[in-house]
């Protein structure tokens, strides 16, 4: 994940504790609203995904788990600008580490999520 980290801090102007953070948001918010099978192909090839620990498990589920999670990300410190350079970039770096297609089709189950990738 580090490497991550370090293209989050770079892409969307966070430090390094926004950007862990932002992860483990992001991460929470896929297990939580996304297809069970496929986020977990998903973070299987995700280099360290399984071991990013997220405080926000359960915190998204339910109609309202986008505006939870884009509450999370504000109240790490995060503008909106941020946080649609941080998702965009979470999902290019999905989509060279894992199958393109379970990343599109995450994606396109999730409600909401479109909008910030």
């Amino acid at each position: 994940m580090q490497e991550l980290v370090s293209r989050l801090m770079e892409q969307a102007d966070l430090n390094e504790d926004q950007a862990r953070r932002t992860i483990a948001i992001v991460i929470g918010f896929l297990k939580d609203a996304g297809p069970r099978d496929e986020v977990e192909t998903l973070m299987a090839q995700l280099p360290g995904a399984r071991k990013v620990e997220s405080p926000f498990d359960g915190s998204f589920t339910g109609p309202m788990g986008a505006m939870a999670a884009f509450n999370a990300l504000s109240a790490s410190g995060l503008g909106m600008t941020q946080m649609q350079a941080a998702t965009r970039e979470f999902v290019v770096y999905a989509k060279e580490q894992a199958d393109e297609e379970t990343v599109n089709h995450v994606i396109r189950s999730i409600p909401g999520l479109s909008q910030f990738v």
